[in-house]
């Protein structure tokens, strides 16, 4: 099992621990604790240090300045880029840069330049975080097996997922 599968995995327990037996419900429990645990010590390593959360902080008042703003002030985000799609409220998108838009590009390539060294430092960390998602786990974690015939009905692709911790 690679470390990718335990978010994988994790994933695909909180999409069914609503299904089936309480004995089901039990084995996932126990299961999504040692994911937990596993998962956590994994997401450590991909946390940002503070220059790396001051840069993107900086980097967003950058694009706050220059993206498209509705009647409130608040910046406009779209489902797509360029401000296509369908505007958005959770925050999660493309931001609309019309006018300006020279000045922008200018203005954010000047300070990925003078933060070269720390942009080519997150880089390497991230790189570094997928080659550990591609390793074995290790040390081997226990999981709880779950027998076959106490699985409920779920999807082909949620099955396939949690084959490691089902007996056959």
């Amino acid at each position: 099992m690679k470390n990718k599968d335990l978010y994988l995995i994790k994933q695909v327990i909180t999409q069914v621990k609503d299904k089936g037996s309480n004995k089901f419900k039990l084995a996932l429990i126990i299961n999504e604790i040692e994911l937990d645990k596993r998962i956590e010590a994994l997401d450590k390593l991909r946390e940002q240090g503070e220059d790396v959360k001051a840069f993107e902080q900086e980097r967003i008042k950058i694009m706050q300045k220059y993206a498209e703003k509705d009647e409130a002030g608040n910046v406009l985000v779209f489902s797509e880029p360029d401000g296509k799609g369908v505007k958005k409220t959770d925050g999660y998108g493309f931001t609309f840069i019309k006018k300006d838009r020279e000045a922008y590009e200018k203005e954010l390539e000047k300070f990925q330049e003078e933060n070269k060294e720390l942009l080519e430092k997150e880089l390497k960390k991230q790189k570094e975080f997928n080659k550990t998602l591609e390793q074995d786990v290790e040390p081997k974690i226990e999981l709880t097996k779950i027998d076959f015939d106490i699985v409920p009905e779920i999807g082909f692709d949620q099955l396939k997922v949690l084959m490691p911790i089902i007996n056959n």
